[in-house]
């Protein structure tokens, strides 16, 4: 399983509370909420006031399918991708977008008539 070639952007962090740093979550962090179990929960270790990862089985959520929501590397550096598993989106078309995640912004290149997305932006 690869990880889409989507890089978040990292939030500030927050001071040091209770030993145990805490991070603003950003648009990303909220699809991924609690789908994972805390591996220092696990350990009777986490001090985290607002953790993010699940403390527990009845806590988990399903995280959200991110195949095809970032372009492929392979195709953008070689203009085609042979691997039949592939995750990645191979043209605009396959590009989509999660039902966790929203346009949060105006696409600045539909301003400009210079969007290749065209109506679907």
């Amino acid at each position: 399983l690869r990880a889409p070639l989507m890089t978040p952007v990292r939030s500030q962090q927050e001071p040091m509370r209770d030993g145990a740093q805490i991070w603003e979550s950003s648009r990303y962090d909220e699809q991924l909420y609690k789908t994972k179990l805390c591996s220092l929960w696990q350990n009777g270790a986490c001090r985290r006031r607002r953790c993010r990862f699940a403390h527990g089985e009845h806590e988990l959520q399903q995280p959200p399918d991110l195949s095809k929501t970032a372009m492929c590397r392979t195709v953008q550096r070689n203009g085609v991708c042979d691997d039949a598993a592939c995750k990645f989106a191979h043209d605009l078309a396959e590009l989509r977008a999660t039902d966790r995640f929203f346009k949060t912004t105006l696409c600045s290149f539909r301003w400009d008539g210079s969007c290749k997305m065209g109506d679907q932006c």
